[in-house]
């Protein structure tokens, strides 16, 4: 089972030219590695994650792979679901894997914080992706980078139109909403 904060993970499509360029052999086709993930090959699957709409599996998971085929028989595994970060098991983060991390996040293959706390909104999703998309460009990675912009600076963003306004409001409801120390007060609507 693929441990994500503590494996390097290598993209399924990246495979093959991994196993080609470390002494493998010929180069395997995308096919064949598709056919170890689904099937396995003597009775053994190779490990993967699914990141989005990315298939991963990480150098971990294909040395064991090659392991239990030099050995003849059925080790490990099975294609687990994805894992956030925030599921897993406290694990001290190499500088390694945090690079991992962070280039994930840079290609938009995991999300950021703030593009968790957009999605989570009840507005239509293709808005909350491109008001998403906007603000990620814009370098904004956190509710902190949220708060300290506030609306006007949020409007402000080239890109961010009317329907993107709706989204902004929105956000820095639930941005201020879960902030430690905070809470919301409600006002009595006067009768009339």
């Amino acid at each position: 089972m693929i441990h994500f904060p503590s494996e390097h993970l290598l993209p399924l499509s990246d495979l093959p030219t991994h196993l080609e360029s470390h002494g493998f052999g010929s180069r395997v086709s995308m096919r064949t590695v598709r056919k170890w993930a689904a099937d396995g090959l003597k009775g053994t699957r190779l490990e993967t994650i699914k990141i989005g709409r990315t298939t991963m599996t990480s150098h971990e998971a294909v040395q064991r792979w090659i392991g239990a085929q030099a050995a003849g028989g059925p080790r490990a595994t099975t294609t687990q679901p994805a894992l956030h970060p925030t599921t897993a098991p406290a694990v001290a983060v190499t500088p390694e894997q945090q690079a991992s991390l962070h280039l994930l996040t840079e290609h938009r293959v995991l999300p950021t914080e703030l593009d968790q706390v957009i999605h989570a909104l009840d507005l239509p999703r293709t808005t909350l992706a491109y008001t998403a998309g906007i603000l990620f460009r814009a370098g904004l990675r956190t509710r902190d980078d949220a708060r300290r912009e506030g609306a006007n600076g949020l409007m402000a963003i080239k890109g961010m139109g009317t329907r993107s306004g709706l989204v902004v409001s929105e956000l820095l409801k639930a941005v201020h909403a879960d902030r430690p120390g905070t809470r919301q007060v409600r006002r009595a609507r006067m009768p009339g």
